[in-house]
């Protein structure tokens, strides 16, 4: 159960920088501005994809 969590967290965290990579080279300096923000916004508290 314990190892589950960390590896639905581990895939969660690969997917959100791959659609980081995605977006930084197909929209430019929106996409890349709005997720550095949501990237700075959120901090270590919760880098979990929490969007709000």
């Amino acid at each position: 159960m314990f190892s589950l969590g960390i590896f639905f967290a581990l895939t969660t965290f690969l997917m959100v920088s791959l659609l980081d990579q995605v977006l930084r080279q197909t929209s430019g300096d929106l996409a890349e501005s709005r997720v550095a923000r949501w990237y700075r916004s959120d901090g270590d508290e919760a880098r979990h994809g929490e969007t709000n």
